[in-house]
């Protein structure tokens, strides 16, 4: 067992010391009657190696049907050529994926996020605007046909639809809103249900010290029994919680998209921000995926890092057993979490330190990791996440160290049934791809057997996809 830090202001470590004995009191009982190392992870990742990267990636529940969005970079982030690669999944097969076809997406910019819809009636995608095209939106598509356009006034990023098939949440980056559609309707009634406006997101930034000039919406969790949401803000290092029971009620009495999107947004919780970076700007925790437990009694955030500010590099735990209003989070350091993440860095442990204190120069010897998304579930009766960690950048104080270091993003599998009490038992952690391989986005299937992994700068040989399977004894 591993008890691990949180990343939290020193006036803080004194209380969570006084909760230390207990917390071990809880462990040591526990003991007796949990079955930790139930769940292990096959060695043998398996890859799709399409013709272009995965950004995100959807999953039916049953695994069977995949969607990928590929965005491939034509010219320096001004133009992409994008298409939404569909698949078949038969994990027997010595071929487990079957290709079935790669919509391309002509006329539009980059595509950044895909949704498999429960039951298979269409697919949704979420593209970008470049300097060739002026569209943001997201698509309805069957075939390869796109069924209907969704228009959005500015940029959006991550998306995902609700277990039940009733509604579609969109992160808008760029415009600071969050956007829900109802999506009852089908391919071509499609409609717009709320705003959570920038406004009303920013009313939650007073006397705190995160900037809300850095809102930007980024990726999007929702609940097992779809009652409800949560919605990253990154560079602000906050998240939003949403309900969305309180969109159909808001839905069935005919209010205005602006004013169900009150109703429905809870909090905006602040995550640790003000921490001093490698060149003296300030910098949070910057959220980037999101998950939410199957039981909703608490969520997983992957926290990126600043590339001047490694040691922040971590996860939140969110604690929902008391209402999206009052949600609550401890943060912790990937780095205590795991240990073996720290070879060749000649430390002991990570740095930790305050907001506000000097920027600590031993955290130049880290590597840089980018925790970027996480799932959770329930497998065997043992609950599970897996965090991804985008990359293994090592430092010029581990290259100088070793010639052998990581060189590419890996899966970190946790055992997470205590994770509201801080404690963390690491299963395993798999490389994927290749040298250099950049891991993204992540979703499961067949209750957690299959969990697969998006290879963003991916394609050719160094994959568009990864999949792992979690195994049960």
């Amino acid at each position: 067992m591993k008890l691990v830090n949180s990343v939290l202001p020193r006036r803080n470590k004194a209380a969570a010391a006084k909760s230390l004995a207990g917390i071990a009191a809880a462990l040591i009982a526990g003991w007796s009657t949990a079955s930790f190392g139930a769940v292990s992870v096959n060695p043998n990742v398996e890859y799709f190696y399409g013709s272009g990267p995965g950004e995100g990636v959807s999953v039916s529940s049953d695994g069977k049907f995949i969607m990928v969005s590929s965005p491939v970079n034509v010219s320096g982030e001004t133009n992409y050529s994008s298409s939404v690669p569909h698949l078949v999944h038969n994990p027997l097969a010595p071929q487990p994926f079957n290709l079935t076809r790669d919509f391309p997406l002509t006329g539009y910019g980059e595509v950044t996020d895909v949704g498999v819809m429960p039951g298979g009636p269409f697919g949704l995608a979420v593209v970008r605007s470049d300097a060739l095209h002026p569209f943001n939106g997201m698509l309805a598509i069957r075939g390869n046909d796109v069924l209907q356009e969704i228009p959005i006034p500015a940029k959006p990023d991550g998306m995902k639809i609700s277990p039940d098939g009733r509604y579609a949440i969109v992160a808008v980056e760029k415009g600071g809103d969050i956007r829900i559609y109802d999506l009852e309707g089908g391919a071509g009634q499609i409609q717009l249900a709320a705003i959570i406006t920038k406004a009303a997101i920013a009313a939650y930034f007073v006397n705190v010290p995160n900037p809300v000039d850095a809102a930007e919406p980024e990726a999007v969790g929702i609940s097992a029994d779809s009652s409800f949401a949560l919605v990253t803000i990154q560079d602000c290092a906050s998240v939003a919680s949403l309900s969305l029971d309180a969109v159909t009620l808001g839905r069935q009495q005919g209010l205005t998209p602006e004013a169900i999107g009150d109703l429905a947004l809870k909090k905006v919780l602040h995550l640790p921000f003000g921490f001093a970076g490698r060149t003296g700007g300030l910098f949070g925790v910057e959220p980037d995926g999101v998950a939410i437990s199957p039981d909703g009694t608490f969520a997983i955030l992957a926290h990126e890092a600043n590339n001047n500010a490694r040691h922040l590099a971590g996860i939140s735990v969110v604690d929902l057993r008391n209402g999206l209003a009052n949600m609550t989070a401890q943060t912790y350091s990937i780095f205590d979490i795991d240990p073996t993440l720290l070879a060749n860095t000649g430390l002991a442990s990570v740095p930790i330190v305050a907001p506000g204190d000097p920027y600590p120069a031993a955290a130049t010897r880290l590597p840089r990791l980018d925790p970027a998304s996480v799932e959770i579930v329930n497998r065997g009766g043992q609950l599970v996440a897996a965090v991804v960690i985008e990359c293994y950048d090592p430092s010029a104080a581990q290259l100088a160290a070793s010639t052998s270091n990581e060189t590419r993003g890996s899966l970190l599998v946790l055992d997470v049934g205590q994770a509201l009490n801080g404690i963390f038992t690491k299963i395993d952690r798999l490389p994927g791809g290749v040298s250099g391989s950049r891991l993204e986005v992540i979703d499961s299937a067949q209750g957690g057997r299959w969990i697969f992994v998006s290879i963003s700068n991916g394609g050719g040989n160094r994959g568009t996809f990864a999949r792992f399977e979690l195994l049960t004894q």
